[in-house]
């Protein structure tokens, strides 16, 4: 059984885990990914936080959530998408060996202090200064008459620019490639958004979906090339031109 990306959306979480112990076979095997808290303080990705959000694990959580329906988790692992996903196979109770993984990473994340209050005390900290370093590039930018757009128009980019009170002043239009957004309105900031082939190349990107940065930036070498630049903003801002990419 499987459930990727499924778990952090879950309202009725405890029946969930009910049907996935009654369903599961004796040696069976559930595999379930989430958005890992730990990658989310490590990477200042408070963008991840919203409506369809509901959870953020850590493996101790998931352990919490999972134990008391009679299910174990056994082997664990941190993926790459979306700055980081944990990724855990659970069985019953003695059903499969417990990996080293497990208790190298429940040591871990006490050493990280996700269970301290001022691990996420400092997280906030660092929250508000990222949105510091990012509209100083966005007046900068704005000084110099350029236009900026962002990439795409993401659920979490919602959260960025509501966050950081960023609107029309600094990015005048979303560049999108679903055609289910075209025409709309990034919510609360009211930025338009337009579908990216109509458009005319801005001098400056915002990469909301900074998780696929990668990606971006191989599609767009000719933009960067004729003078275009990306501008981050998490984990940390910074800007990407044609020398950097």
């Amino acid at each position: 059984m499987t459930a990727a990306g499924v778990f952090f959306h879950l309202e009725e979480l405890h029946s969930v885990c009910r049907g996935i112990k009654e369903m599961l076979a004796p040696d069976g095997v559930f595999c379930v990914q989430a958005i890992y808290l730990g990658g989310m303080l490590e990477n200042t990705a408070f963008d991840q936080v919203y409506h369809e959000h509901l959870c953020y694990y850590t493996l101790k959580s998931l352990q919490g959530l999972l134990a008391p329906h009679g299910l174990e988790v056994f082997k664990v692992s941190i993926v790459p998408i979306h700055g980081g996903t944990l990724e855990a196979h659970v069985g019953h109770p003695g059903a499969h060996p417990v990996n080293d993984s497990v208790p190298a990473m429940a040591q871990k994340e006490v050493a990280q202090g996700y269970g301290r209050l001022e691990t996420y005390q400092q997280f906030a900290e660092r929250v508000w200064k990222l949105r510091d370093a990012l509209i100083a590039e966005l007046e900068r930018f704005r000084g110099e008459d350029k236009r900026v757009y962002s990439y795409g128009a993401p659920a979490k980019g919602a959260t960025l620019l509501n966050s950081f009170g960023i609107d029309t002043r600094y990015v005048q239009v979303a560049a999108e490639k679903s055609a289910l957004k075209f025409d709309h309105l990034i919510p609360g900031v009211r930025i338009p958004i337009k579908d990216e082939a109509s458009l005319t190349p801005p001098d400056v990107y915002l990469v909301l979906a900074w998780n696929f940065l990668d990606e971006f930036l191989e599609k767009e070498r000719a933009f960067l090339q004729n003078g275009g630049c990306f501008l981050v903003p998490v984990p940390y801002v910074r800007v990407i031109a044609a020398e950097d990419a």
